[in-house]
């Protein structure tokens, strides 16, 4: 049976408990759709996220001020494994937790977060404007 993750949100992972159509729609928790069950998988904890890097590679550099904007991590060709942050959650975090205006938040994101080269360890940020 094929299925196309693309129909699936990429945060949420699924079990396909029974055969049926090959049309699948994300579902919060475990439901019931004609004979096909989906369950929804635990989804991880940036903490959780953070410290399963470690096992990934001992040297990933993870930000443990905004591990809440952590969201995974990347594998480069030719380059180490580093962590990936969700701009737009790590720029909520500046203005929601630290106080910040929208205008000094992106100021401290790019100068102090993005612009903070600490070697081919450096993490990345997933920038979804779309």
């Amino acid at each position: 049976m094929k299925i196309s993750l693309g129909l699936l949100k990429p945060s949420k992972k699924f079990i396909l408990k029974k055969r049926s159509s090959n049309l699948l729609i994300p579902l919060d928790n475990s439901m019931q759709m004609g004979s096909t069950t989906l369950t929804s998988i635990h989804e991880p904890k940036s903490a959780e996220i953070a410290e399963s890097l470690s096992e990934v590679d001992p040297e990933i550099i993870v930000f443990h001020d905004y591990e809440e904007a952590l969201i995974g991590y990347i594998e480069r060709a030719g380059g180490p494994s580093v962590a990936l942050y969700d701009k737009n959650k790590l720029i909520q975090l500046l203005i929601e937790r630290d106080g910040l205006d929208e205008i000094d938040a992106l100021d401290h994101y790019y100068y102090n977060i993005v612009g903070s080269y600490l070697g081919e360890y450096s993490p990345v940020f997933a920038c979804f404007d779309y």
